[in-house]
């Protein structure tokens, strides 16, 4: 299996979400990792736990567990779209807080190289979109580019 696994990746504001609207709500599941409303009319019509297009879930290994079961169950489905999946990173980097030691990072990072891996691995007609904002890369006190945001500096960008 090979699926296409596609990052879009943009400040705030710069229409990552938005772009759902122009697919459609009959082939795409949307995994809600903020658990914000959807930024386009209609959306909370479109796509909704009753149409089974539509989970909220910020927990990694719930997420890579979701994929699989959409990719295996789920054939009409063609398109899944992680909404601001950075807060999959942030939200498990606050529930191991009062952890010590750096294993937790290995975890974590660990945790998300399986969903990823995972996403790049499901059925080979899914397309896979990884929304997620951008961090500003600098180089001695000057803009050299923009990455993908993560948590800490162990977490990993497979994209």
């Amino acid at each position: 299996m090979s699926s296409k696994l596609i990052a879009i990746v943009g400040p705030s504001g710069t229409g990552k979400s938005t772009s759902i609207r122009t697919l459609n709500p009959d082939e795409t599941f949307i995994i809600n990792v903020a658990r914000k409303e959807l930024p386009f009319r209609g959306a909370d019509k479109l796509y909704t736990a009753e149409k089974k297009n539509y989970f909220e879930v910020d927990d990694i290994k719930q997420i890579t567990t979701l994929l699989q079961q959409i990719s295996t169950g789920a054939p009409q489905i063609k398109n899944i779209v992680m909404d601001d999946a950075i807060y999959s990173m942030a939200f498990g980097m606050v529930k191991k807080a009062t952890e010590t030691g750096f294993t937790k990072f290995s975890l974590l990072a660990q945790d998300v190289t399986t969903m990823l891996t995972t996403a790049r691995r499901l059925r080979s007609d899914l397309k896979v979109f990884y929304l997620s904002h951008s961090e500003t890369v600098e180089d001695e006190g000057k803009i050299v580019g923009q990455k993908i945001k993560t948590i800490g500096e162990h977490l990993p960008v497979l994209i």
